[in-house]
């Protein structure tokens, strides 16, 4: 995991890697950043892109740290790399935070038991985390894993555990997320011009059958999918049944 996330971040500190489109995502970002800063309201966080990029010196000695890594350190040195670039981090000011946000996906694999990857991840690459980085840690775990001996110790290591718990009035709930989502996304369409209530309500009903809400979440997303596709102007009830349907064969 050290290795990896050494490679990740240098590849995020390498702007010539950056896709077409990466490269448009960060320019916006940069330039909406810039234009707050105008205003005296620089922007606190920003969901896509990490901006630190916009220091190019700083990125620079990111880069450099991870491809001096690339071409001579072992693996064994991983660690030790990345909290070169942790320091790094710290000395402009700016505290690093690890977040793990799709964490069940080594359990939820049809007719296969990854239970001993599962708990690999938790005692080893969290406790590295937790007992050798200055770094902050977010980490989003299912049900699934709590009765894992993996989990249970290494939630010792961290500072809180906080349980999501099932909507009270799930139309309601979905509702406010997604507009909450158009807002993060800063697109200024009401949630009406994007998705239909006969089709919220039949997303609410999924979710009521017993679904998480990120099993909701994942059918609002492959509705819009298709909307944006076949050219729809709203996200339907049929939308939401196709891609319930789509999704159960998956599983």
């Amino acid at each position: 995991m050290a290795r990896h996330l050494v490679r990740y971040v240098t590849r995020w500190a390498s702007s010539e890697r950056f896709s077409p489109a990466e490269r448009e995502e960060f320019r916006r970002g940069v330039a909406e950043v810039s234009r707050r800063a105008g205003d005296g309201k620089s922007r606190e966080y920003h969901v896509g892109l990490p901006l630190w990029l916009a220091n190019v010196e700083f990125a620079r000695q990111v880069q450099t740290t991870g491809d001096e890594y690339e071409s001579k350190a072992s693996g064994a040195d991983a660690v030790e790399y990345l909290k070169r670039m942790l320091a790094l981090f710290a000395s402009h000011e700016l505290y690093a935070v690890f977040v793990f946000d799709d964490s069940d996906t080594w359990l939820r694999i049809p007719d296969l038991d990854r239970s001993e990857v599962a708990n690999a991840f938790f005692l080893r690459t969290i406790r590295m985390i937790t007992k050798e980085l200055d770094a902050g840690l977010v980490l989003a775990v299912h049900d699934d894993y709590l009765g894992l001996a993996g989990y249970r110790e290494a939630s010792k290591w961290l500072s809180g555990e906080i349980s999501v718990p099932r909507l009270i009035d799930p139309r309601r709930g979905i509702d406010s997320i997604l507009r909450d989502r158009l807002a993060v996304a800063e697109i200024g369409a009401p949630i009406e011009d994007v998705i239909e209530a006969d089709a919220l309500g039949h997303l609410a009903k999924h979710y009521e059958s017993g679904k998480t809400i990120r099993d909701a979440l994942r059918i609002a997303q492959r509705s819009l999918q298709h909307a944006m596709s076949d050219s729809i102007d709203r996200v339907t009830a049929q939308l939401i049944e196709q891609a319930i349907v789509e999704l159960a064969e998956r599983a």
